[in-house]
Order: structure tokens, then sequence, then C-alpha cells
């Protein structure tokens, strides 16, 4: 809270006005002092934005300073989750079957090496386990937050990994996918997991990954009508008919922030339907 006065032609007025910065989330890794500094500049430019609106306001002392900290707790897999029935219906997910918190481990390794295995047994562990050497797991924590997946990719170069999230709606049997994290990384290989998400019998919530074979399929388009291949942009989840279209796509999306799409609820928009009042033009497009 800061103190702040201006002047009137009779009197002096003074407020008392508080300025906050940013939420920030603090790692063991974090550069702290480059935080903090982020911090004050926010402030500083919030405040200077309030004095320019303002009459005249003048800054006069720092009335108080708080700091709040809360726990962070990121999303994270761990044990094994079963798909809903919206997901299972898909085909699109393989779903290993871990007893450990390993979860992530065996998503990616299902996603290497699933050709490899016999194809009646996927969801089991056994079937991965001659790899588990095979990558850079040595400093990652389980449970793997989202915020772990960039440690695995730099110490995996070769890998990008992107986390998909999902919504079902409890009146309709609909499924809605999202983007919660999309790579950033440069590597020849890319894998699309789900993070699933669950109470246990004693209300603790519960997260696991498990790897999306089929994108396509999970989304519910897997081919345009001429049998040609859909390329799905992983930040927005629009789709297009051909590579390049995409990648000119991505040089405006990359730029952005990984979104949701929200469509309004049926019955909560209008829409023009009284065509006989339209007015008539003299030419006709097809």
């Amino acid at each position: 809270m800061k103190k702040l006065s201006t002047k009137s032609p009779d009197e002096t007025i003074i407020t008392e006005p508080s300025f906050k910065s940013l939420q920030m989330t603090i790692f063991e890794t974090t550069n702290l002092e480059q935080e903090i500094d982020d911090a004050v500049e926010k402030i500083k430019e919030t405040m200077s934005k309030y004095q320019r609106e303002g009459s005249g306001w003048v800054f006069s002392q720092i009335k108080r300073l708080d700091i709040h900290f809360s726990k962070f707790k990121p999303l994270a897999g761990s044990s094994f989750i079963a798909l809903p029935k919206q997901l299972l219906l898909k085909k699109a997910i393989i779903n290993v079957k871990n007893t450990d918190n390993q979860c992530f481990k065996w998503a990616i390794l299902s996603a290497l090496h699933h050709d490899e295995v016999d194809q009646k047994q996927t969801d089991r562990v056994k079937q991965y386990e001659k790899w588990t050497n095979e990558l850079n797991f040595k400093v990652i924590e389980f449970q793997v937050s989202l915020k772990a997946i960039d440690k695995f990719e730099k110490l995996n170069p070769n890998i990008n990994v992107n986390v998909l999230g999902y919504e079902t709606s409890p009146s309709k049997d609909e499924l809605e996918v999202y983007p919660l994290k999309v790579s950033k990384n440069k590597g020849e290989i890319m894998i699309d997991l789900m993070l699933l998400i669950n109470n246990d019998k004693d209300g603790k919530k519960q997260e696991h990954y498990c790897w999306v074979k089929s994108l396509s399929r999970l989304l519910g388009l897997q081919v345009s009508l001429n049998s040609h291949k859909v390329f799905f942009c992983r930040r927005c989840f629009n789709h297009f008919t051909k590579q390049n279209i995409l990648d000119k796509h991505l040089e405006y999306c990359s730029q952005k922030e990984v979104v949701k799409i929200e469509l309004p609820e049926p019955g909560t928009f209008t829409q023009f339907d009284n065509y006989n009042h339209a007015m008539r033009v003299p030419f006709t497009r097809f």
C-alpha cells in the first residue's frame, strides 16, 4: 500500500491505493532476483498508470508491503486410472496399467515401442520393461508434473512431449479435448500424452499419463472426404488439409499461448433464419 497526495485549490487530498505484482511460481531453478525485479517493475508500471490517469497524484511513501505465499501443487501423473467411457470408445489411447507412480515413463515408452510389443498386451508394463534404460529419467522426480516435462526434454532433446486434457459433459455423451502443455522443443519425435484426473475413494486427487496413439481419432476427425490426411495444430486444434498450410498457420499461432476453444451452449445464442426477409442481390456465388 502506498500513500499518494494531490492538491486542490482548497486542500491537500491523500489517498492510499494498493498496487500488486503478478503471481509467480518459484522452483528450485528459478532466478529469484529476476522474479523480484519483475515484480517491482510491474508495481511501478501500475502506479505510473494510476498517476497518469489521476489528477496530479504525487507519490509520498510506502505504507505497507505484503508478500503472500501458498504451496504450489502442480498437476502430476501417478498411478493407473482407467479411461472414461468417452475416451475408451475413441480407441485412440494406449493406457498402460502401471502399479507404481511412473506412468509418465510407461506412457513415453509405449509411444516409442508400441509396434514392437505383443499387440494384445500393449497396456502391460512388462512389455516395455526392456527399454527402461533407453531414455534419461535419472533426475526426473516421479510423479512428473507438467513443469518437469521441460527437464525431461532437455535430457532427451530428440523428443517433444505435448500434454492434453479433457472435459466431459454430464448431460451429454460429449468429449472436449484441449491442450495443457505444448512442447517448445525442436526434437524429431512428437509424443502426445493425455493427463487423466480422478478422485479416489478417499477424495484424494489422482493424475495419470497415457499415450495418445491417434490424435485424429481422438478428435473425431481422421481424414477428409477425399481420404487425404488431416494436419492438426496442437496449440489450438484447428485442422488443415496440407502440411504447408499448417506450417503457415503455426507462424502466427506459435506466438500465442495455447488455447482451449469454448463454444456457446445451445440456446444461449441467436442466429438469422428469416431468409425470406433477406435483401436480394444481383449475383450468386457457387
